[in-house]
């Protein structure tokens, strides 16, 4: 199977307007941990709270977001959110420089700025099979993770640059401006009548509860669900302690930071180039399960002591490269399986549900990686943390064997080919 070579012009508006906002968003997810350890002088706990505060708004929101999303207009829920998170961004250097940043204003900025995100990104994940046909989803979500793995690429790296040499505080003054140029994209998008949301009279908790029965009735998302949550537990974690390993440890200046946690963007991108034809010839339910494997093997090189600082940051960024290729090929296939095996009313609330699960991971390992660091020295933190993620895994293979004997569970009948 080959990529679709045209999804269209409103694809590619979107497309582009996500390639922006990711680039500055990746910027301000280096910037504000640098931020608040070189300038708030925050610890291993503090941090892992401040990253946590990023994956609460999924668990408090995220369900109720997946019953507003299927009802209302989610390219007008993408135009505000885009507006709304500018305004939250912008915030936190004016407070810089009136000098009133405290700990708790930062708390507050980020747990606002996820909450509006938890909206933006299941509007934007419904959205998506609305303007591209279902025999081309794989080929747009690869396209989709390609530009997410840019941005990961290329923005810490930006981040690293930007807070070594002007100020972190100027990385999020970019990442403000990457949403209002998002919007700008966005509103070019037009979507015919038939494609809106249907209007519906159905009582809120009743659709609350047919989302929710919807995805724990279904094996097969609860499968794809709980991979996620499975790696989401273990980088969140890791992501925590390396923020503190690389500055702290290795003492290594903001740019190297972000060089290092570009080669995770770079592992993404190769990833979501390769992941179709992968998928064609060894079978989806194979792939899912040796993409979690293969995510997690590369990070027991973090942190092998090194007689020399530089060749730790180099394991660190082969082990996050490695790992990237595995995660962006995980992530394309759960995202493209959950859309073709959802219908389209209710794919708002699956996307809500799915991402409670997996990513209410998300605050659980960075907080579990801050307390790991606290209380461990490095090496066997970060060693606990890849055991933990080996016997999690283990139990999901578990279930998911007794599906090795009929692969058909994932391959949809008429397969997808040009």
């Amino acid at each position: 199977m080959t990529m679709a070579k045209d999804l269209g012009k409103n694809f590619s508006l979107l497309w582009a307007a996500q390639a922006v906002s990711l680039v500055g968003s990746e910027i301000s997810a280096v910037a504000i941990p640098l931020f608040a350890i070189g300038m708030l002088g925050f610890d291993a706990v503090e941090l892992g709270t401040l990253l946590a505060l990023q994956g609460i708004p999924p668990v408090l929101f995220g369900v109720f977001a997946g019953v507003w999303v299927d009802r209302v207009s989610q390219r007008r829920l993408l135009l505000a959110s885009d507006v709304l998170r500018a305004v939250l961004v912008a915030f936190i250097p004016l407070l810089y420089w009136a000098d009133s940043l405290s700990t708790a204003a930062l708390f507050l900025c980020t747990f606002l700025i996820a909450s509006v995100t938890v909206f933006s990104d299941i509007a934007y994940w419904s959205f998506i099979p609305r303007i591209v046909p279902d025999q081309q989803l794989l080929a747009g979500n690869s396209r989709l993770s390609m530009s997410q793995s840019i941005a990961t690429t290329g923005g810490p790296g930006m981040a690293g640059a930007i807070a070594s040499f002007i100020g972190p505080t100027m990385a999020l003054v970019v990442d403000a401006i990457s949403y209002l140029v998002s919007f700008v994209l966005t509103k070019g998008v037009s979507v015919k009548k038939a494609d809106e949301p249907p209007v519906t009279h159905e009582p809120v908790l009743e659709a609350l509860l047919s989302g929710l029965r919807f995805v724990f009735g279904n094996r097969k998302i609860l499968l794809l669900a709980s991979g996620a949550a499975i790696w989401h537990l273990v980088y969140f974690s890791l992501l925590t302690m390396l923020f503190i390993y690389l500055t702290r440890d290795l003492t290594s200046p903001a740019y190297v930071v972000g060089i290092v946690l570009s080669c995770g963007g770079l592992g993404s991108l190769v990833g979501a180039i390769v992941i179709s034809r992968v998928k064609v010839s060894i079978g989806r339910l194979f792939m899912l399960a040796a993409t979690l494997i293969g995510a997690q093997l590369p990070l027991v090189l973090i942190p092998v002591p090194y007689s020399e600082m530089w060749i730790s940051q180099v394991a660190v960024a082969i082990a996050l490269l490695l790992s990237g290729v595995s995660a962006a090929a995980h992530s394309i296939l759960h995202i493209t399986l959950r859309q073709e095996e959802t219908p389209r009313d209710l794919l708002g609330r699956m996307t809500s549900v799915v991402r409670l699960i997996s990513w209410g991971a998300m605050p659980l390992g960075s907080l579990l990686g801050g307390m790991l660091l606290n209380y461990y020295s490095a090496v066997a933190a970060f060693q606990l943390n890849s055991l933990i993620g080996a016997g999690l895994t283990v139990i999901w293979l578990a279930c998911l064997i007794p599906s090795l004997k009929r692969r058909e569970m994932f391959e949809r009948s008429g397969e997808h080919s040009e």
